[in-house]
């Protein structure tokens, strides 16, 4: 791809300051990008695109989820819409767990708890 900001991302979501290199080490993430959020300094935007194998594919496998960690979440992650699929979270190389949250009362709010693997 050469520009993605002309194509549509797969997703997007908002998060504190973190290591940018969390979006580098997902072989399926082709490109992505951090911006500032107005107002708010410390609060990102990111933006994904993903390359085929989407996550949506990888998703389709049945797994069991890993179950949280004894210690608090590393990061979290929300938006309302432009959620990525759970094999985004499952398969990501970098994550030990994580939990997804639905809003009752029409689904489209949506949080992500997510644990990173300890050490090198």
């Amino acid at each position: 791809m050469s520009d993605p900001a002309r194509a549509d991302p797969h997703a997007a979501f908002f998060a504190p300051a973190h290591d940018e290199s969390l979006w580098t080490q997902a072989p399926w993430i082709l490109e992505h990008q951090v911006d500032d959020t107005p107002g708010d300094y410390d609060i990102k935007l990111v933006t994904v695109w993903l390359r085929p194998p989407r996550a949506s594919e990888i998703a389709g496998v049945e797994r069991t989820l890993r179950p949280a960690p004894d210690r608090p979440h590393d990061i979290e992650f929300h938006n309302v819409g432009h959620a990525p699929e759970l094999g985004f979270w499952h398969f990501h190389p970098r994550i030990e767990a994580f939990e997804v949250e639905h809003d009752e009362d029409d689904g489209a709010a949506w949080w992500a708890r997510i644990w990173l693997r300890q050490g090198p």
